[in-house]
């Protein structure tokens, strides 16, 4: 009798533990950071300057991306019969839909990330222009002032490399 009470408790114990894990994986995340050269995305309770993410559950995601396939599908073309070639034609269809939606996707992320080092950029040449107002520098100002300087190059290449990602589709 006892063994079945231990095994019971052992067993509720696991059961407690494996809800605690499954718990931390629907976490909320939230992006923070207002410099523009540093975004970090957390879990731990946010100070004022971080945003919760919306994100919704992967199952949902799953759901609302076949709900859009199968509409981009039925706008693509129209079916005639429900023949094999049809069915090709539908695969076809639904192929070109989601390619394109990809390169749609694929070209908001670039624009996103092109007006984020923007905003990068804008940052960095108003330091500069901020430290190289000082008639003298400290070893340290002098330091950043390299610093940020090395950032405005970096975030102008990133720039130049989105913008010719863009031409290309």
């Amino acid at each position: 009798m006892r063994i079945y009470r231990r095994l019971i408790a052992v067993l509720l114990v696991l059961s407690l533990s494996l809800l605690m894990y499954s718990r931390d994986a629907l976490a909320t995340i939230y992006r923070c950071g207002k410099d523009p050269g540093l975004v970090t995305l957390t879990n731990q309770k946010p100070s004022k300057d971080c945003k919760k993410m919306d994100l919704p559950p992967p199952d949902k995601r799953a759901k609302k991306d076949k709900a859009n396939q199968d509409k981009n599908a039925k706008q693509s073309g129209g079916s005639s019969g429900g023949s094999t070639s049809s069915k090709d034609a539908n695969k076809a269809a639904s192929k070109k839909a989601n390619h394109e939606a990809a390169l749609t996707e694929r070209g908001r992320i670039i624009s996103e990330e092109l007006e984020l080092e923007r905003s990068r950029l804008g940052a960095a040449k108003e330091r500069i222009s901020a430290l190289e107002r000082i008639p003298k520098l400290s070893p340290e100002q002098q330091k950043e002032l390299l610093g940020y300087q090395k950032k405005q190059g970096l975030h102008q290449a990133n720039i130049d490399l989105l913008e010719k990602e863009l031409k290309k589709q």
